[in-house]
């Protein structure tokens, strides 16, 4: 194997001392991205009373007609089920 020389070990430190200064550098510009993405304000979620007002009308219209119409859906399918047993059992008296 080779030697190492004392200019091998210079080199490496300085490269070293170029990383460092290159790490240090990515950190204060990641502190700075970070402190104005702080600044920024957030957005709200509803951002206006009347919307949000808007929004709670529309639920409650939706839930005044989808609940009968989910209701009638099920009446009908439970008759139709009956409807079937009770032909069922007529077919099978004659």
């Amino acid at each position: 194997m080779d030697k190492i020389s004392k200019d091998d070990l210079t080199r490496l430190h300085e490269r070293f001392d170029d990383f460092h200064k290159s790490q240090m550098a990515m950190a204060v510009d990641i502190a700075i991205i970070k402190t104005k993405v702080e600044a920024v304000p957030k957005p709200q979620l509803r951002p206006c009373q009347f919307l949000n007002d808007h929004i709670k009308e529309h639920k409650r219209a939706k839930t005044l007609w989808q609940t009968p119409l989910v209701s009638t859906i099920f009446d009908f399918g439970r008759l139709a089920i009956v409807a079937v047993i009770t032909w069922f059992i007529a077919k099978k008296i004659e």
